[in-house]
């Protein structure tokens, strides 16, 4: 007895959503902050600490409202998904409304926009700061840090100046090239060599201050934060910041699924 299949019929029905060149494959944690400080992609939601509030004119929708005269921050525990160690990521943030603020005028500082850990402590894995130079010059730069054993550092410094409205800090580490880079508002990449890879340490996530510490928290409005676990493109870095409109979590590609119903299989012979 022969088996043949003749003909093989296939019926295909094809679900696409969103076919972006961003897809939510390698997204480890997306916060929205729509009044709530839910990650929307895992359960890796955010704990308010001091009072961090809630503005309605977001980037889209609303943000995250920090003042740092109230040593206010949001922090989410260590756990197994930001074990990054010498892995591909990206970590990016929007933020809005830097102010100069209080005794720091004159002196220049460093604002902690999103870290884990501290050097102080032994303990650094990352940091994404801004940098205010101060004595007369107001312009204010993003620095990305990193440090393979806790304590000794690779910096990265942006060229791009921060504006007054919305900035997408993009900062991300490439295994391959070796090398950490930062980018601003989808303009010049910035990147400095790194061999070594990242500490895996056991402190908390810190959005607007870093582990332990308030003398350098974040002061204005932040909206659409997120780490990936991959390098992304120059295509997908352009396409996020969409001319400075961003684009949101709902926005991204998330599946193409294609189901085959029936095969219709005929005996002969």
């Amino acid at each position: 007895m022969n088996l043949t299949a003749m003909p093989i019929e296939y019926n295909l029905t094809a679900r696409i959503k969103h076919v972006n060149p961003v897809t939510l494959r390698d997204l480890l944690s997306w916060w929205e902050y729509e009044e709530n400080l839910l990650d929307s992609n895992r359960a890796n939601h955010l704990t308010n600490n001091n009072g961090v509030t809630y503005e309605d004119d977001g980037l889209h929708g609303h943000a995250a409202a920090f003042e740092s005269d109230d040593e206010q921050y949001l922090s989410l525990a260590d756990n197994a998904d930001f074990g990054i160690g010498d892995g591909a990521f990206t970590m990016g943030l929007w933020i809005e409304g830097f102010s100069i603020a209080g005794s720091y005028a004159g002196s220049g500082r460093f604002y902690d926009l999103m870290t884990k850990g501290a050097q102080e402590d032994g303990n650094l894995e990352f940091a994404i700061t801004a940098v205010w130079k101060g004595f007369g010059d107001l312009s204010i730069t993003p620095t990305f840090t990193v440090s393979y054993d806790g304590t000794n550092i690779t910096n990265v410094n942006s060229i791009q100046e921060l504006t007054s409205g919305w900035n997408l800090i993009l900062v991300w580490h490439d295994p391959i090239g070796n090398t950490i880079n930062i980018s601003v508002n989808n303009e010049t990449v910035c990147s400095e060599s790194h061999t070594t890879g990242m500490y895996n340490g056991t402190a908390d996530l810190v959005i607007g201050a870093r582990d332990g510490y308030t003398d350098r928290c974040y002061d204005g409005n932040m909206d659409d934060v997120f780490v990936t676990r991959s390098v992304m493109t120059a295509a997908e870095r352009s396409w996020l910041y969409n001319s400075g409109l961003g684009r949101g979590f709902s926005k991204l590609g998330t599946y193409i699924n294609l189901t085959a119903l029936p095969i219709d299989y005929r005996l002969t012979g």
